[in-house]
This record gives C-alpha cells, structure tokens and sequence, in this order.
C-alpha cells in the first residue's frame, strides 16, 4: 500500500467537494480510519493460516509509523482548512480518531492469533533475533510517558511478547539513572506499569520440557527484574538526598521481591510438583536457591537500607530541634515533609521484611542492631503517642519476620550517662510495656506475638511456648495500676530463667515424673481392689446384660490405648512455673506491702488458666502443692486468694497424697464469666453443675465466648470430662452420665461458636480487599490477622486428639477398653454416654473439617467405627446373638458419616454388607417368586428401608423385589419417599421405570413430584435422548394425570404436556408410517394421542393430512385411537364433520384392504374393531344428513355390506335399526321435502334399504314420500315413484289415498287427515288436483314427452337415458335430464283420469 498515493487521493476528493465536508467531518475522519483497518484485519481473520513473515513484510515498522503519522495530519489538514470548525467537535473528533488508531494498533500488536506478534518461549534468552519490526515500532513511540494511550500500547505489547523486555530497555531513550527531575519520575512510572502487567508468577514453569535451571534462571529474572536495574543503580538511588527518588527506589525494589516471593512460594509448593513429571520438588529447591542468590546480586546491601533509616532518624531529631525556630508560614511544610518521611519510612520497612522472605542471607551478613528500631517507637512510659500507628505496626512485623539474634532483647538499649544512673530498662521490658499500654488491638496482637517469639528462640520454651498467651492476657487484664509491680515481676523471672534454665527445667521434670509414678501406684491398687480379671468380663457382661451382640470371645488383651502425645506428657508445663513460685515465696515471706498481694493475684489467675489448660492436672497441682508448704506461716486472712486456690487445685491430688495446709473453707460465688462461672460450680460439686439455670447459663455464655478464650474453654471442659470419666465409679448413677453428657453437650456448643467467628472472619476479609499494604485502617489489619488464626483448627485437635474420648469410644464395642476400675455395669453406662456424646460431636464436625481440607483429624474415629460394625456384622452372621430391634451406635455413626470416610476406608465394610445385601435381596425375591400375592412378608416400615437400600445399592435384583412388592401391595406406593422416585429416574433403566409408573399411578404426591421433575432443568434432552425407555412411563402419566387434579397446583399440571410435547412430538409423530403393529407402536400411538396440540396448530394439521392413509392399511387398528383423540379436539370446530368424512372413507377403504388381502373368516378379531369402528362413524354421521356425499358414500356402504352372501351383515347394525335412525333424523323431513340434491340421495338410501329388507315398509312412511315428489320426469321424482311402488308390492297399498296429491299439499292433506280425523276430512276434488299442475310444465310435456316409455319401469331411468350414457353423448344427456325436470309425469294422472 502507497500511503502518500492514498493521502493524495483524499486530499483530492476534500478538494473536489468542499462543501460537503464541514458538517460531517468527523464521520469522514472515522470513515477513513475505519477503511483503513478493518479491511487488513478481516483479511487476517480470514486467513487465519497467513504465516507471520507475510504479515511482517506488509506492517514494516514505517508502515506501522506512517499509518499513526498519516492520520495525524490528515487531521491537522482538516483543521487548518476548516478553522469554522467548533472546538468542541475537534476534540471529539479528534478523540474518535485517536481511539480507533489505538484500538487497531491493539489488534494488531497485542494478537497472537491475528497480529503481527509471536511468543518466544525462551523469553529472548535463546540468543535469536526475535521480533525486530515490533521492537523497532516500540522504540519508535517516544511519547509513552506523556501520552496513556501510547503507553498502554506499549505496555500491552511487552505483556503479549515478554521475550522484548530485555532488548528495549536496553535500546530505548528513557534513562533509569536516579535522579532528582520529573522526567525520571516519569520514566519510572512507565517502568512499574510495564512490570505490573506481567504475570506475578513466571510462565517458564509451566513448560512441558525440561529446561535446564541456569537457563529457566535466565528465563524467570526476565519478568522478575528490569534489566536497567542492578545494585549500582539502587545504591546511588539510595544515596540521594531526595525522599522522592529514596521512596520510589524503595517501591521499585518492594515490587521486585514480592515478585520473588511468589516465584519461590511457588517453587516450594508440593502439591504444585507432584503432579508433575518434569520437575521435582527438590530440583525445585536447588532452583530457588539459584534465584536467590541471582537476585541478591542485583539488591542493595542490607546496610545501605539501614543507613537510609538512619538518616531519617536523624534528620527527624534535627527538625525536632529546629521545630521551635520555625514560624507559623513553615508549619504547613513541615507536615508535607513528616508525612513524605512516614511514607518512605513504612516503605523501607516493608523492604527488610521482604528482604527476610526472599534473600535472607543477606540479612544474616549484616551486623545491625535491629532492636534499635524499637528506641524510635516506645519508652519507658509506653507507646510514643506521637508515632504515627502504622508505622509501629511496620516496626514490629520486622521484629516478628527478622530471626532473634538480630536483636538484642535482655541488653539495655543505648542511653545516655544521665538516663543510665536513672533507670536502665533492656528492650524486653520496652516490649512487655508497649504490649500493655497499646490501645490499638492490632498492635496488641503483633507486641503479644513477637514476645511469644522472643522467648521462643531463646529454647527456654521451646515445646511449651503456648502457655505465654496466658502470662500475657493475664498481664493485660491486670489493673492499671498494679500492671508496672507485675512487669517487672516477670521481666525478673523469665530474665533468670533465660539466663539460666537449668535449675526449673529440672524441677519441672522431676514432679512430672512423681505424678506419673503416682498414677501407675493408683491405678494397680484399685485395680487390684476393684476391677475384674479380663478373662472373666465376658461373662460377667452376660451376667448383666451388657454385652455387646455377637460377642463370642475376647481376643484382645484390655491395656494402655492412650496416644498421647510424647511432648505434652513430658512438658505438661513451662519451666517459669517453678520460677515464678519460687519468686513469689520470696516476695511474700521476705516484704509486707502491697505488690505482693497483686502478684498473689495476678498468679492465682495465671495458675488457674494454666490448670485448666492441662491434659492431665496431677503434674501441675503436685508443684503448686510443694511450693504452697512454704508458705504455711501466712495466715489465711491476708492472701484468701491462695487458700481458695489450694483447696481448687486439690480436687485433682489423690486423697493419699494430698499435704495437710491448715487452711478456713470459704465460699465460693458464682460469675457470668463462662470459665468461672464452671470453675466455681465444679469446686461446689456436681450437684451445682447439673442444676437447670447453671447449665443454660453455661450453653449461653458457650456461644458468646470471644475467640481469645476459645482455647482456654475447650481445655477448661476437656479437663473436667477426663476427671469425670476417671471418677465416674464414685458419682452416682444419675450424676455421673449427665455430667458426662453436659460437658460434651459444652464442647459441641463452644465448636460452633468457633466456626461461627470463622465464617465471620471470611466474611470481613472479603469486604475488606486494601489496595495498599502499606497503610491499612484498624479493622483491615484486624481481619488480616484473623486469617492466620487457627483457632478453629486447634479446637478440632485439642478436642479429637485427647485421650478420653479416642480411647473411650467405642472401646466396648471393640474390645479394648482403657484401664479403669469401674464394674461392668458402670463401663457399660460410661461407654454409652460417652459413644453418644462423641458422635454429636462426629456429625458437628465433620462438615466443618471436611471444608476446611481437614477431616484426617477424625481417622482414628472412623477407623473405631468401621472396626466396630464389622464386628457387630460377623457376630450376626455367626449367629451369637440375638439381633436388637434398636439400632446400635456403630450403625448409626456409620450411616451419619460415611460420606466422609475415604473409599479405602469403606473397602472392607461394603463387601461385608454387600454379601448381608445379596442375601436380603435374594431371600425377597425368593419369597415373592414362591408367593407372589403374599402380603405379610413386608411392612411400611420395610418398604421404606428397601428404598432407602434400593437407592443406595444401585442393585437390579433388589429393583425387581421392590417393583413385585408395590405391584403386590399397590398401597405401599404411600409409604415410598420422592428421593426413591428420583433415584428412579436417574437410573432409567426399565424395572425403575416401572417403579415409578407404580407410584404415580397409586399415590398423589408422586404424581406431582413427577411432573416437577418433568419440568426441571434439561429433561427435554434427556427424554428425547432415552424416549423409547421412558414412553411406557409417560404413557401411564397421561392416562392418570386428571386424577388428583384438584390436589395439585394448577400452574405445574398445565405446564408439563408442553414440556412433554416439545420433546417427544417430532419422534413420535412419525410413528404412522409404521406399517408393523408392536407394543412400541401401540404405545407411541397412545402418548400420541394425549400430546395433540390445539386445532390451529401446523402439527395437527400435518397429523390429519397423514392419518387417514395410516388407517387406510390393514391390520393398523392402533392409530384409530389418534383419531379419536383428533375428533375430540375438533369437537366445537367446524372441521369435525369434514374430519369424520375422511375417517369414513379411510375405514372403508380399511375394509376393503382387509377382505382383498385375505378370506379367512379367522381373523374376527381384526374385523370386528374396524366395524364397530364404522358402525360408529356412520351413526354419528347421520346427524349429518345434509351433506351429500357423505349419504352417497353410505348407500354404496350398505349395497356392500349387507349382502347376502356377505358374513358381515350379521354383525352389523340391524337394516331395520338402520331405517329407523334415518328416517327418524331430526333433519330428515326439511332434507325429503325442500333439498332436491339430499333428497336423491336420501330416496337412494331408501330404494337400497327397502330392496334388502321390505319388512321396514310402514304406511306412515307414506305421507312423506308423496310431500317429497314432484310428479315430473326427474331422477328424483322416479326413484320415489319406483319407492312407492316398493312400498304397494310389500301390502302397504295407496288405496287409502285414491284421489293423490303430491308435494306440498299432500303434506298439508295428510295434516289435516291427522288432525280432524275420517269423520271430517273430504277427499280433494278433481280441479285441486289439477291445480297442481304446472301450466309451462305441461306445455313442455305436450311437446316433449318420449315417445318409448313403460308404465312400470325396470330400471330407475328410461332406458333411452342409459343409451345416450352408453354412446357418450353427454350433452344430449344433460340436456334430457333438464328437460325431465321440467316436465310433468302422465303416469301419475292415469289413476284421476280413470276415477
């Protein structure tokens, strides 16, 4: 294309036709620009196999140019030659211009498939040429950042072909060198937008070749990091003094390691490599190992951030000192500038966390103090109020991210002289201090979790790290002004501890090691006292009647099932315990004032969080009992607090080991705090806690418990279950199993208090979706915190990983109960409690598990289950028990969580109950195969459970069963749930089907759930896909769908049968041509003949128009009742009688097909159908008398079929019947006595009746034959002369009428005689009978009157008639038959003339 040529030529057209252009101009800009690119591009889409060397050849990058630089100045032509242009349609039209260029550059450039751009899958690190016409074009658009459009062309470009990226930052004229204009601003922005737009995670991974990783590094640093950008380039961006070039320096490298991160957080994911057979995940490892290092050259030194943060630092100290001297004109600067700084400030922060995640080498390589950050941030007073929140938040996510020996926590900060010889405070009481006087949660949440993290890493907590939550909230909720007495109480404690653990840690031990030993003495001893031997407890349980059925034997040896867990056996608790025992016996025995009755305070609630918190207590209580001896000097009355705690603790101390405390019993009140509210009804004993208010108040405080105290509850009641478990012997019989049930019951309420704060959580988190990372509002930060929490997920551990109820359930019913001293009775009351109780729980928390990808927590329960019912199923089958009417509690925890087991896990127990079922299934058959009407073998109750089982097992057989029983008992059809009927439906097979015609046809509430289901989502598809199986279905609905109409919406019945005939009307609609009768066909016919739609439909038409030569055929009895069903439709039309016609004549010709195809008088049972048939039609038919045809089609019927040689006959209607019903028609007398065309066809009926039959001649039929004639010549007029002469050779004589009239006064004649009687009429005299005659008539009779007649005729017509017929002279004959009309007949004279 030659685009000056084209300019030229729409230069000269403007100059052609300058007039028509002002008004339009824009509508020709965008005419032109149109022509211009979409022809070129509807070729491309045409060609869609164009190689992309063509397309490049033609898109040079100077066409690309001159196509951008051609439409610009045919704009500036126009513009300068139309200056009387309003401006505000240039802009318009200039912006229409602009749009469509940009819009067909983008199709152009930015299309794989029909641009001009291909990917390079090496990204252009394969050394070729690449696309040069494009990157060429690229470079050549010097204004992306100042105009949008071009830049959002460029960046567009560089997303579709990444393989460019290097080679035009590389060659382009935007320099990236820092410094302080708005130019590299610009330059910058353009370059974030270019590395925004490219995906976060490199699609070299998804390659399905294996590349080797030095060049898959090469590939990924492509959309990682900018080829301008090295660590000279950020260090001397960094250098500046200019906060602006500082903060995007920072940006820049912000967006390069969060690109990272999600690189390397792709690299580590299992589940990503897996699946994949090109990669493993160790390769992978190796690989980001490589991109760490690879990126880490590219950073700037930790050192150099550090610095930058330093000398904010100092520049903030300097304009602090400086802020007095400034006038009220610099205020406003001041703030700019402080908030430039808080900006740049959080910025860097941000960069050494991402540091951390992505090259935390080079964090370890530097030497800073990093617990300096924190000088900036809070005092020994608190939080500097003047510190912006945010920036505190940044301060400590960095302390939370940075390993711990980059700070120094137990070293005093750097202070002055002056402040040393005041107060020297380590960082770690900074930190305790900031935690407690922060009054923004989020920073709370963040102070509490890095001193968790502190006091982590320094190994003293390693394995009981949890147990600081409680030191904390406890510190927290301590009043304000006993807080500082207790920072300082602990900083002392937990300094020693850290600096020398060894002493506590060695305490703790040996009094967990005591406890133990206490226990197994316990245990033997009442074991000894108590418990039964194992090989004796089979027959004690019988002795009771508890044993579990189908116990045949104990095989397994009773023992330890208990799977703790080794590490909270071995540290129930933290070594500062003992410490802080230690420290507050020497507080209170060495001081008398105040701090120590609030560190007495401030223990007694730590150790009693701490108590409840314990799996097993006895630990715990042993070493709050050896420090309490120390204090028995102390009277009662100045510490209560310590009293009431010792006489708490010492419910969990076996009565033998329990150190005498001379201590005053007090009373304990009750809360409406949920933990001490149970605590203090526990210390008064069960009686308290199963009292009505106490445990309502308990259940509702459960579900309004905070999130922070969840954990604590769980432990808090867990604690309680395991003690009442192991003291359920000495609890009474009712005490014991609803305590049992109360606190189960408590933990099933405080799991779904916790799963509603879960689904809260999600909630939030969705509305709150922040753009920035850097400044979020309370509640955003708050959200995001509430994602990381596992609090939900603890509680299902906490709660299905304790001992007690692991071992306990279903323990009977396995055989391997947990040690314990109870009788059988008591075991067999706990284990049944206990079964319900966790099974509440089961069925509570399986679905939240199973949402939240965890319900391996509850295998070792579903593993008891399955054990369980695979015992109870073979003891059965052996036959060694006696089966329960009541269903067990294996059975029933199977049922409600089998959807949760694994396949694997349900492997053993299906094929068991599977060979139980195929036993089932085939004992019903065989019973109903035997007696297949008895009614007894099954119930209602039965019937419900087969469907169930039917649904389930998916089994022919027990199909079949279940069909025999609802065809046996049609009233079981009430008794069978919808889901049966669905399953039924889905299944599609032929007995199922059956089934559901069963329970349509007998019960209401099916037939309605059939049609809902027929008007459900993609049942047209399915229906016209399965027809030929569902039609018997269908059928058997269309015959019973107006029963029960009344109980069934009105809307849903009338809309099914359009649904049905939109998907069955096409196939079944063909089945006239069929010529074989079948049971398909009959049934097809059937549905056909309920699916009709109305009379003014195209389809019905078309039916009608092929229905009668289907009935035609012979044998093709079937389709009859399509038009019957036709007939009913056209019942208020006026087509039916037309409609009856044509079945007349097809069921005639049915006849005839029939008798010509065979003479075998066998076939009855064909014939009689299609006479009865007939006989039908020719009754309803003679109501129709009027229409000629029809009477000339049934003269020539009965001429047919009522001969004598003809068996039909007998089986027909009665000849006399026959007579009757026509003659006897209410249209009859008008038809004889006005119509002379029915009338002919009429008297034909007659003749033909009377000739077969004269015993029909009446001498009533007298009177009308002589109003019907017409005494002339005419074929009418002869037929009723030859009728009459009928009626006087069968003795019904004219004698009685001697003086005759004919037509109308014969009728009136006869009225007369009617009416007056013999005694009064007059015969008529001879001149009314000559009135009669017609004058013209008789002139015409004179002259024309033929010359060969008889008096008694044979045949009907003159036989001079039949002679012209013969000779073929039609219009001699026609004009004969005119001429009889009108001439009068002399033989009916003769009698007058001889009177």
């Amino acid at each position: 294309m030659d685009i000056d040529k084209f300019f030229h030529f729409c230069m000269m057209i403007v100059h052609s036709y300058p007039t028509s252009f002002p008004c339009n101009i824009d509508k020709f800009s965008v005419v032109l620009v149109t022509g211009l690119s979409c022809p070129i591009l509807e070729l491309f889409h045409l060609l869609p196999n164009l190689p992309k060397e063509h397309m490049l050849a033609f898109f040079t990058r100077f066409m690309l140019k001159a196509k951008v630089s051609f439409v610009l100045a045919f704009w500036n032509f126009f513009r300068q030659k139309l200056h009387h242009q309003p401006e505000s349609s240039e802009e318009v039209g200039k912006a229409m211009v602009r749009e469509l260029v940009h819009n067909f550059l983008m199709d152009l450039c930015c299309s794989l498939k029909h641009g001009i751009t291909f990917y390079d899958p090496s990204l252009g690190t394969s050394g070729r040429g690449g696309n040069i016409v494009l990157l060429r074009f690229l470079l050549g658009l010097k204004t992306a950042t100042e105009d949008e459009m071009v830049a959002d062309l460029v960046v567009n470009i560089l997303k579709v072909c990444p393989d460019l990226l290097n080679r035009y930052f590389k060659e382009t004229q935007y320099s990236f060198v820092p410094r302080v204009k708005s130019t590299w601003t610009d330059n910058m922005k353009l370059l974030k937008k270019i590395y925004e737009a490219q995906p976060e995670i490199s699609n070299s991974f998804k390659t399905s070749e294996f590349i080797p990783l030095p060049r898959l590094l090469s590939m990924v640093m492509v959309t990682t990091v900018p080829a301008v950008c090295n660590k000279t380039m950020f260090t001397q961006g960094l250098n500046l003094p200019s906060k602006a070039v500082k903060h995007s320096i920072l940006s820049l490298v912000s967006s390069v390691l969060k690109r990272a991160l999600k690189n390397i957080e792709y690299c580590l994911n299992e589940e990503t490599w897996q699946k994949s057979e090109i990669y493993s995940l160790s390769v992978m490892q190796e690989f980001v190992q490589l991109y760490r290092e690879a990126i880490s050259k590219l950073l700037p030194d930790m050192n150099n951030i550090v610095a930058v943060w330093q000398s904010l630092l100092k520049q903030g100290k300097e304009n602090q000192d400086g802020q007095e001297e400034k006038n009220e004109t610099a205020v406003s600067a001041v703030e700019e500038m402080t908030e430039t700084t808080l900006f740049l400030k959080a910025a860097l922060l941000q960069v050494i966390c991402l540091y951390q995640k992505v090259v935390p080498h080079l964090v370890a390589r530097s030497n800073f103090d990093f617990s300096k950050l924190l000088k900036g941030i809070v005092t020994e007073q608190g939080l500097r109020e003047e510190v912006p929140h945010v920036l505190q938040y940044h301060v400590l996510k960095v302390a939370l991210e940075l390993p711990a020996n980059k700070f120094a926590w137990f070293r005093v900060q750097d202070v002055s002289d002056t402040e040393k010889i005041a107060s020297e405070k380590s960082v770690f009481y900074l930190l305790m201090k900031m935690f407690v006087t922060s009054n923004h949660s989020y920073l709370k949440i963040s102070t509490k979790k890095l001193i968790i993290k502190v006091l982590h890493d320094s190994g003293v907590f390693e394995y009981t790290w949890k147990e600081l939550s409680i030191w904390l909230e406890h510190l927290d909720n301590t009043k304000e002004d006993k807080k500082e007495a207790v920072i300082q109480f602990l900083e002392r404690i937990l300094l020693k501890l850290v600096t020398n653990p060894y002493p506590y840690t060695d305490k703790a031990a040996d009094l967990v090691q005591e406890a133990s030993m206490l226990q197994v003495n316990m245990f033997k001893q009442d074991s000894d006292n108590v418990s039964i031997p194992i090989s004796h407890i089979d027959d004690v349980l019988d002795m009771v009647d508890v044993l579990v059925e189908g116990s045949d034997g104990l095989d397994e040896e009773i023992g330890f099932t208990l799977n703790e867990d080794t590490v909270i056996q071995t540290f129930p608790f933290s070594a500062v315990v003992p410490a802080a025992l230690e420290a507050r016996n020497k507080l209170l025995l060495q001081t008398e004032n105040e701090t120590g009755a609030h560190i007495v305070e401030y223990l007694v609630g730590v150790f009693t969080d701490l108590l409840h918190s314990q799996r097993d207590a006895l630990a715990l209580c042993l070493m709050f009992q050896l420090y309490d001896k120390d204090l028995q000097s102390l009277k009662v009355s100045k510490y209560p607090q310590l009293y009431q705690f010792n006489q708490y603790y010492n419910l969990w101390i076996p009565q033998q080991a329990q150190e005498p405390v001379k201590c005053k019993e007090t009373a304990v009140a009750l809360d409406t705090v949920f933990t001490t509210l149970l605590k203090n009804a526990y210390a008064r004993g069960s009686s308290t806690l199963l009292e009505d208010d106490i445990q309502t108040k308990l259940r509702d405080l459960a579900c309004q418990l905070p999130s922070e105290q969840l954990l604590l509850g769980v432990k808090h009641v867990l604690l309680y279950l395991k003690s009442t478990v192991e003291n359920f012997g000495s609890l009474s019989k009712t005490a014991g199993p609803h305590l049992v049930d109360l606190f189960v019951d408590l933990l099933n309420s405080l799991l779904c208090r916790g799963n509603q704060i879960e689904l809260d959580n999600r909630q939030k988190q969705e509305k709150h979706q922040t753009e920035s990372d850097l400044f979020m509002d309370e509640e955003s930060l708050i959200t995001e915190e509430s994602l990381n929490d596992k609090t939900l997920e603890d509680m299902f551990m906490l709660i299905f990983k304790h001992p007690t109820l692991e071992s306990w359930f279903l323990a009977l019913e396995q055989r391997s109960l947990p040690q314990h001293s109870l009788n059988p009775v008591t075991v067999k009351l706990l284990s049944a409690h206990v079964n319900s109780g966790v099974l509440q729980l089961l069925k509570t928390s399986a679905p939240m598990l199973q949402s939240m990808n965890h319900i391996h927590v509850l295998l070792k329960y579903f593993e008891a289950i399955i054990k369980s019912v695979l015992k109870e199923l073979r003891a059965v089958g052996k036959g060694g028990s006696q089966v329960s009417p009541k269903r067990s509690h294996q059975l029933e925890a199977l049922q409600e969580l089998h959807a949760y087991m694994s396949a694997a896990q349900l492997k053993e127990i299906t094929l068991t109950m599977l060979l139980y079922g195929q036993i089932l299934v085939q004992l019903l058959k065989d019973s109903y195969q035997r007696q297949p009407q008895q009614g007894e073998l099954l119930s209602t109750e039965h019937i419900k459970a087969l469907g169930i089982l039917m649904s389930a097992s998916a089994s022919e057989d027990l199909e079949k069963v279940f069909l025999q029983a609802l065809q046996s008992e049609p009233v079981f059809a009430h008794a069978v749930s919808v889901e049966v009927q669905v399953y039924c439906l889905n299944q599609g097979s032929e007995t199922s089907l059956a089934i559901v015609s069963m329970l349509i046809k007998h019960c209401r509430t099916h037939l309605l759930q059939f049609e809902l289901w027929c008007l459900s989502c993609s049942i047209e598809k399915c229906l016209r896909k399965n027809m030929e199986r569902f039609l018997p279905l269908i059928n058997v609905y269309l015959q019973c769908r107006d029963q029960y109409d009344f109980t069934r919406p009105s809307t849903v019945v009338s809309a099914v049968l359009p649904v049905l005939r939109k998907a069955l009307w096409k196939e079944i609609s063909g089945v006239l041509q069929d010529s074989e009768a079948s049971r398909e066909v009959t049934v097809k016919l059937q549905v056909l003949s309920k699916l009709l739609p109305s009379s003014q439909s195209k389809g019905l038409r078309k039916l009608m128009d092929q229905l009668p030569a289907a009935l035609e055929k012979a044998g093709n009895n079937e389709s009859w009742t399509v038009a019957d069903a036709i007939s009913r439709v056209l019942e208020n039309s006026e087509e039916l009688h037309s409609w009856r016609r044509s079945l007349l004549s097809a069921c005639m010709k049915g006849l005839v097909v029939m008798y010509s195809s065979s003479k075998d008088e066998s076939k009855q049972d064909v014939e009689r159908p299609l006479l009865l048939r007939l006989e039908e039609l020719l009754v309803r038919l003679l109501f129709n008398v009027r229409y000629e045809a029809f009477l000339k089609v049934l003269n020539t019927a009965i001429q047919l079929l009522y001969k004598e040689e003809s068996s039909l006959s007998q089986r027909l209607v009665k000849l006399p019947k026959l007579h009757m019903m026509v003659t006897h028609h209410s249209l009859f007398l008008s038809a004889m006595l006005r119509s002379r065309e029915e009338d002919e066809a009429l008297v034909d009926i007659l003749l033909t009746i009377v000739k077969l039959d004269p015993s029909v001649c009446e001498s009533s039929h007298l009177a009308v034959l002589l109003g019907a004639y017409g005494a002339t010549l005419s074929a009418v007029d002869q037929k009723i002369l030859l009728l009459l002469q009928l009626y006087e050779k069968n003795d019904q004589s004219l004698i009685n009428s001697r003086i005759l009239l004919w037509g109308p006064a014969a009728v009136e004649h006869h009225k007369t005689c009617k009416s007056l009687g013999k005694s009064l009429w007059q015969q008529p005299s001879m001149e009314e009978i000559l009135c009669l005659l017609d004058r013209d008539k008789m002139m015409k009779t004179v002259l024309s009157f033929p010359q060969h007649r008889r008096l008694l005729p044979s045949e009907v017509l003159p036989f001079y008639l039949w002679r012209l017929i013969l000779n073929k002279n039609k219009d001699e004959y026609n004009e004969l038959i005119m001429n009889a009309v009108s001439m009068q007949h002399g033989f009916w004279l003769y009698p007058e003339g001889v009177h």
